[in-house]
């Protein structure tokens, strides 16, 4: 394999083939992101563009993770921070409704946005997590 090939990410098509996304090489999430939104414009089928939004997100939020770490943990650094700069308490779970509500608001402006669809069906997901682990004493 030549560097050329070393430095390209995996095509959408390729993420969506295979069985276990967590095994993707992670690449330009802007490139992948112009890929999803391609991919997902040509399916047909609901069943077909649920189960392939789901893998996207899956992929998303892997490569996140590795970006920025555990989204929980990330979840709680926001709550302090947005609890100092507001002045009012902040938790994690409002956090992950807030990121939801900004997606929901720039979806007004552009709903064929495919990307904050995903986003948002993301942050769905991480604030059911949040529930899975009780909140820290900070």
């Amino acid at each position: 394999m030549d560097k050329e090939q070393q430095n390209t990410p995996p095509s959408t098509a390729d993420i969506i083939e295979m069985d276990s996304i967590k095994r993707i090489p992670l690449g330009n999430m802007s490139a992948s992101h112009a890929e999803v939104e391609e991919r997902l414009k040509m399916n047909t089928g609901t069943e077909n563009t649920r189960t392939q939004s789901l893998q996207i997100i899956n992929h998303l939020l892997n490569d996140r993770g590795s970006d920025y770490g555990d989204a929980i943990d990330n979840f709680e650094r926001i709550a302090i921070i947005w609890t100092a700069v507001l002045g009012i308490p902040v938790t994690r779970a409002q956090v992950a409704l807030c990121m939801a509500g900004v997606k929901m608001a720039r979806l007004v402006e552009t709903p064929e946005h495919d990307d904050s669809w995903l986003d948002m069906s993301g942050y769905g997901i991480l604030g059911r997590e949040v529930y899975e682990r009780p909140e820290t004493d900070s």
